[in-house]
């Protein structure tokens, strides 16, 4: 949902440098923040921050918050895969 950024993936740089900007002009990938044109794609990917408190827990409402909005927009048969990353040493998630 970062409109700054995806218009960064849309002009083919790749501001993560994950995949570089070659890997990025090159994919058939399609970005979009319209939530509605979610439900044209049967294969997604939640990439979100996870960042962590002090006390090494994570804080999961980026990913809640994705999940969300993928969810009201799936239909059958569409693939999810989540890519979280926390560093080694953070704790489960509590209530």
């Amino acid at each position: 949902m970062n409109a700054e950024k995806i218009a960064l993936y849309k002009a083919g740089v790749d501001p993560t440098k994950e995949v570089g900007n070659d890997g990025i002009k090159n994919t058939t990938v399609e970005f979009t923040s319209d939530t509605k044109r979610l439900k044209e794609a049967k294969f997604h990917i939640i990439a979100v921050p996870t960042p962590v408190t002090g006390d090494n827990i994570p804080d999961l409402k980026p990913l809640k918050r994705a999940s969300k909005i993928l969810g009201e927009n799936l239909t059958k048969g569409s693939i999810v895969v989540f890519e979280l990353t926390v560093y080694p040493g953070v704790k489960g998630h509590r209530k």
